[in-house]
């Protein structure tokens, strides 16, 4: 097909049977008459290694996306590679736009290094929380009146006085496991790399939750805050080490 056909974009798979994703790529890669030996081709991949952007590139490839495939990063990583003159836009005011200033835009919009997330009952300071852009996982609360996410359909003051007045019970409910893949794919359409904290591991199951819905990306990692209060509380000390090669 490579000899027949010009592609922009060439999706490879890393692991086939019999002539694998590195033999394919050095094979398109020095194809005699070959349409499509400078074309950009990305690796589908389910290695979920430290460091595989690196090791895909130093193999020649020119981006990776891991399985199970996430539409936003797919969509991003093809946008990294493809020409901006062969771009098109559905809202009139970015076609209006010059070519350069549209590849400009998508320079802007490509992810940073690292992002950090929490779950929203770790107990992180609001300090924090602003300083660093850090996005919040939303919990449940269960209460007999209904389960309401928390930070988005109920917050601390609501909850308080719920259980003041109410003299009523409120526990913490762990999301499901799609809520967390849906929420680390969209994070990591912003960063390459995402640390998330979650609430204690002893309050609930959200910490375990978040580990086996880690497992499905490269570059995730969660951690146990060992906090799960519900209040803001002062600013405590707080010290992160983050570093790239």
């Amino acid at each position: 097909m490579t000899k027949l056909k010009f592609y922009h974009v060439i999706l490879l798979d890393y692991m086939m049977p019999d002539m694998n994703g590195v033999q394919t790529l050095k094979a398109i890669r020095t194809q005699e008459n070959g349409l499509c030996r400078d074309t950009n081709i990305i690796a589908l991949t389910g290695n979920t290694i430290s460091g595989a952007r690196r090791m895909y590139q130093k193999q020649g490839f020119d981006g990776y996306v891991e399985k199970p495939i996430q539409g936003k990063l797919l969509e991003r990583e093809i946008l990294n590679v493809l020409p901006g003159d062969i771009l098109e836009y559905r809202s009139e005011t970015e076609k209006a736009l010059p070519i350069s200033n549209r590849i400009q835009e998508i320079s802007r919009n490509r992810r940073k290094r690292i992002c950090i997330t929490s779950d929203c009952a770790c107990d992180l300071p609001a300090e924090l929380l602003e300083k660093y852009g850090i996005d919040i996982m939303y919990l449940y609360i269960k209460t007999p009146h209904g389960r309401f996410a928390d930070t988005r359909e109920i917050d601390s003051d609501n909850l308080t006085q719920f259980v003041s007045k109410e003299n009523s019970l409120a526990t913490a409910d762990s999301v499901t496991m799609e809520e967390y893949e849906e929420f680390f794919a969209e994070t990591l359409t912003k960063a390459e790399q995402v640390i998330h904290f979650t609430v204690s591991s002893r309050c609930g199951g959200s910490y375990a939750v978040a580990v086996k819905a880690a497992k499905g990306f490269d570059h995730v990692r969660v951690i146990d805050s060992q906090q799960f209060s519900l209040q803001p509380k002062p600013v405590r000390s707080f010290s992160c080490i983050l570093w790239e090669r």
